[in-house]
């Protein structure tokens, strides 16, 4: 992590670190983040434990902490830097029990909710919700991923009445192949990180550092283009997605080896 240790220190203008992020999960009777430290708080089965801990592993705190480091080092060296963290909250699970998914995105969306694990790392830090860019009025910290894909969606069908774009369409990743962004209307992570993106535009921010699940690379990849494509103009921001395999990493330095990183300047 030297290299973005390196340009926070020397970024010019806002920068924004999307950290901790994590998946909600349904067992049909509790909503839970798929973070392996607060299962155990919970009380959730040791066996489900267990398998969180084989694949999603120590990302969601991890890269919490990593966030904090980057955002220290940025302020040391008189840069504006803040934090944000993206929540998945569309899994299967959530849909197949509806109340319960109701009750539980609000437990952790509602505007004090938080992560004990999450706050434990930010006090120990001096760090807190004022070191967060507050995009989404319903959480200080916290940006829901289904609100992202329903204002990109919007966005589109706004979009639609000035230009002649489908409600079905992909476009071409860098690597030559392609990425559906929009299937009937309905968008995917590309949509989504593009609404993110173009809401980071036009708070100011010039660096945007985004770690994710590198499952996800392609869809993340495409991302910049779709923003700037439906701005219709370039963003003059400096996006660098850096990408995990979940594959149950036990130390920092593990899960900082298998990093995979993008660099974009849309």
């Amino acid at each position: 992590m030297k290299t973005l240790e390196a340009l926070v220190q020397c970024a010019s203008g806002l920068i924004v670190i999307q950290c901790g992020h994590f998946m909600l999960q349904c067992d049909g009777r509790t909503v839970y983040p798929c973070v392996p430290e607060e299962m155990e708080r919970i009380g959730l089965p040791a066996t489900r434990v267990q398998a969180v801990r084989e694949t999603v592993g120590m990302f969601p705190l991890e890269t919490l902490r990593l966030g904090i480091e980057l955002a220290r080092r940025a302020r040391l060296s008189n840069r504006e830097a803040l934090l944000t963290t993206l929540v998945q909250d569309w899994d299967a699970s959530m849909r197949l029990w509806p109340q319960g998914q109701a009750a539980g995105r609000e437990h952790y969306f509602r505007t004090t909710g938080s992560i004990p694990s999450y706050e434990e790392a930010l006090v120990a830090t001096g760090f807190g919700g004022a070191d967060f860019l507050h995009m989404w009025r319903r959480h200080p910290c916290f940006i829901s991923e289904i609100w992202l894909r329903h204002r990109f969606e919007k966005r589109m069908s706004h979009v639609r009445r000035e230009r002649d774009v489908p409600t079905t369409f992909a476009i071409e990743t860098p690597d030559g192949g392609s990425c559906p962004v929009l299937t009937d209307g309905r968008t995917n992570c590309a949509g989504e990180v593009a609404e993110f993106q173009l809401g980071l535009h036009q708070r100011g921010v010039k660096l945007f550092i985004n770690f994710y699940p590198l499952m996800c690379r392609g869809y993340v990849r495409a991302s910049g283009t779709v923003a700037a494509e439906v701005a219709g103009q370039e963003l003059g921001m400096t996006v660098v997605h850096v990408g995990f395999p979940l594959t149950g990493q036990k130390t920092a330095d593990d899960l900082c080896a298998t990093a995979v990183v993008d660099t974009q300047e849309i």
